[in-house]
């Protein structure tokens, strides 16, 4: 039978390369047959953890045939990511505090802010209009529509509604004030949202740090 393995640490006991392993099995075929167990590693390389993992199983199954997944933990770092990751995780330190210090957002964010349109406002358009425009506006009969849309954020909307204002015999709105309108409507910005800093971890991996990460680091030559 193939079983799935997903592999997790959880904290070391004082021991510098020693640290509680637990293991969890789901028999690929069978959903409803599961296998778990814990034990204390200290062996120096992910092959001989994997090894450790598949004689747990195979006391369940001795025909089992073991793939090894991404559950508890995240899954095994590549070699790129064990490369990248190694000099940030501190052999000093607990597993508890290696974790920590990588999932602190205190490094320059290295990925440039995206540019996304900028927020539109009752406020900031009626600020593009002659006082008289923001009259007519305010006293059409579409006023609270073209509000709506404005808190909406529907630009498209909006943009139809003062190409419409700016039309027929007595336009509501000049055409200056029209190609003022939709310069708004396109304006681009940095992202408010974006974080000046992010951790180590969403750098060099793309994901928050684990317990298994930092034992995996741990497990290779220095």
């Amino acid at each position: 039978m193939k079983w799935n393995a997903s592999v997790a640490s959880g904290p070391r006991p004082a021991a510098i390369g020693v640290w509680e392993v637990s293991v969890l099995a789901m028999n690929a075929d069978d959903a409803s047959k599961t296998f778990s167990q814990s034990f204390r590693y200290d062996g120096t390389t992910v092959s001989d953890l994997q090894s450790q993992v598949a004689a747990c199983i195979q006391q369940a199954d001795p025909q089992a045939m073991l793939t090894f997944g991404t559950g508890l933990g995240g899954g095994l770092l590549t070699s790129a990511q064990l490369t990248a990751m190694q000099p940030f995780v501190d052999p000093t330190q607990t597993d508890a505090a290696n974790v920590a210090a990588l999932n602190t957002a205190n490094v320059a964010n290295p990925t440039p802010a995206a540019q996304v349109p900028q927020p539109m406002t009752t406020e900031g358009l009626f600020a593009l209009l002659l006082p008289q425009e923001q009259f007519n506006l305010a006293s059409c009969a579409n006023a609270g529509t073209i509000r709506s849309d404005i808190r909406a954020g529907d630009r498209q909307a909006v943009g139809l509604w003062a190409a419409g204002l700016a039309q027929g015999s007595a336009p509501l709105i000049s055409p200056d004030s029209l190609t003022k309108v939709n310069s708004y409507l396109g304006a681009m910005v940095a992202d408010p949202n974006w974080p000046a800093q992010v951790s180590r971890a969403s750098i060099e991996i793309g994901r928050a740090a684990t317990f298994a990460d930092v034992a995996q680091i741990r497990s290779q030559p220095a």
